[in-house]
């Protein structure tokens, strides 16, 4: 059995900012990731304009999460909007812009830099509590069939709260949430021609 102090289940934002604080602070960390890419919603759902960092003209989100977006924007040789002007109509105007693949390529980066490790193509198949203090046990299905891990710390990054279910504790669905957001691009076809 492999053990570490913190696993991380989920490479979407939030999963990513987790296991990167975790290495940072010195934690033997794994991010287990059911994709071949770290970003989650940003990534595969190309919904690749976080949200806000900034309200009425002053920065109020900053951490790992401003640090990877605003490295894609340089990467990209890019410029951020002008968050002084919070007038500007509506606020998506003030949402940042970044390049799916090279934020992808960031997080991964980061995460190596820290010292965490990934496991991507790969989810939680069991999830067990240890006696009170004594963390938890994966068993995750990965490739090449199941592996067992042991942690002190584990953090549901899943965003459906799948690593809870697993682990038998009860989930509040409420009975009205916030729908999925798809974002995509069509091209290659004449729209007068379409029969709409």
């Amino acid at each position: 059995m492999k053990e570490y102090d913190v696993i991380v289940v989920g490479g979407g934002t939030a999963g990513v900012v987790a296991a990167i604080q975790s290495a940072r602070a010195g934690a033997k960390t794994l991010l287990v990731e059911k994709t071949g890419i770290l970003g989650g919603t940003m990534i595969n759902a190309g919904v690749n304009f976080p949200g806000l960092f900034h309200a009425w003209g002053k920065q109020v989100v900053a951490g790992i999460g401003w640090e990877l977006v605003t490295r894609a924007v340089e990467e990209m040789a890019g410029s951020l909007p002008d968050f002084s002007d919070y007038d500007q109509g509506h606020h998506s105007r003030l949402q940042v812009r970044v390049n799916k693949f090279i934020y992808a390529a960031l997080c991964d980066e980061a995460l190596v830099e820290a010292g965490a490790n990934i496991l991507f193509h790969a989810m939680p198949a069991s999830v067990r509590a240890c006696e009170p203090g004594a963390g938890w046990q994966l068993q995750v299905c990965t490739k090449t069939g199941l592996s067992e891990f042991q942690a002190a710390v584990l953090v549901d990054a899943t965003g459906d709260a799948n690593a809870v279910a697993l682990a038998g504790y009860e989930l509040n669905v409420p009975a009205e949430t916030q729908p999925a957001t798809l974002s995509c691009r069509a091209t290659g076809y004449n729209i007068e021609e379409l029969d709409i």
